[in-house]
């Protein structure tokens, strides 16, 4: 009886594991960054796709712009895992059209990227 409960226990213990692995999997977070165990607010940004007057906007620009130029010289020197995080970040942002990056900004495109894979990819295709 004993061996059956700490059989089920562990049974439960794993399956919490992995539904936490797969949502984590799920996010694009950069090398050694670790959630806590809350997670993240999840926010839907797709609403915005649908906003008529973004002409006005600023063009969400420099998103590397948290590092300094000598960091990004000493990362690519490195070439560790966080120079190509940041540069396959950069060529998504680059790649997305003026329109998208006026719809959103600087903070909602890094959100995006790093908790909304779904989204992400549809920016892409949005002329």
């Amino acid at each position: 009886m004993k061996n059956i409960f700490a059989f089920v226990l562990v049974l439960l213990a794993s399956s919490l594991v992995n539904a936490q692995n797969s949502i984590e999997n799920n996010y694009n977070l950069p090398p050694g960054v670790v959630l806590q165990k809350k997670g993240v607010k999840q926010n839907d940004l797709s609403y915005k796709l649908n906003i008529v007057n973004y002409q006005n906007n600023q063009l969400a620009d420099n998103f590397l712009r948290k590092f300094t130029s000598e960091e990004i010289i000493e990362m690519e020197n490195n070439k560790g895992e966080d120079y190509f995080y940041y540069k396959k970040a950069n060529e998504y942002f680059l790649s997305l059209s003026d329109k998208v990056r006026k719809i959103y900004t600087y903070d909602e495109l890094w959100f995006i990227y790093m908790f909304d894979q779904e989204l992400k990819q549809k920016l892409t295709k949005i002329n």
